[in-house]
């Protein structure tokens, strides 16, 4: 089966919302900003809002998100989209393309 991937536009929402539940894993598990990343002390020069991120690293996690319909392949399962008429419309400004 040859996954159905995500649109540009979809990657980098998904990326951004998935960048922000990764600060919120680690701040709540005694993370902080540090220039430089320490595991043994929980430092990570990453735990920026999305806009602050060095693209290198948004780019990291554009990747991470481009491979969820691949993993969800592996599993039997695809990404579905609903159509049109049932999706509740989105409050977030577009992104340009």
């Amino acid at each position: 089966m040859t996954p159905r991937l995500f649109t540009p536009s979809e990657v980098e929402i998904m990326a951004e919302l998935e960048h922000g539940r990764w600060n919120v894993e680690r701040l709540l598990d005694g993370w902080r900003w540090g220039p430089i990343k320490d595991v043994t002390k929980k430092v990570s020069p990453y735990i920026l809002p999305w806009s602050a991120l060095p693209e290198d690293m948004r780019e990291v996690v554009r990747d991470v998100v481009r491979d969820i319909p691949h993993l969800l392949a592996e599993v039997g399962m695809e990404i579905v989209r609903m159509p049109a008429t049932k999706r509740k419309p989105s409050r977030r400004k577009p992104i340009p393309t």
